[in-house]
């Protein structure tokens, strides 16, 4: 189920078994959380939530938004582990 396109820091689910709800809600609160400290257009993120891990995979344009993408992830009640995947690519 997808909450979002991966062109920009919003991230997109790939999980099809767990607590589907759950999982949006843990999803739309990193996206969120995510938007307000990056801008949409310096990142495109994907991210997968599975039993308290969330696992960011996708590209930034600099080690300080991957940084930023990763710190969001554990603003987010229900985030246990935080797994920085992200590419920095210039």
């Amino acid at each position: 189920m997808s909450v979002s396109t991966a062109t920009d820091c919003q991230p997109e689910s790939r999980i099809a078994s767990g607590n589907e709800l759950f999982r949006d809600r843990v999803l739309n609160e990193y996206r969120r959380t995510l938007t307000t400290r990056i801008a949409a257009s310096a990142c495109r993120i994907d991210g997968e939530f599975v039993e308290g891990m969330l696992v960011l995979t996708g590209e930034v344009g600099s080690y300080f938004h991957k940084q930023m993408a990763q710190e969001s992830g554990w603003l987010v009640p229900g985030v246990e582990q935080v797994v920085n995947r992200v590419t920095v690519v210039r």
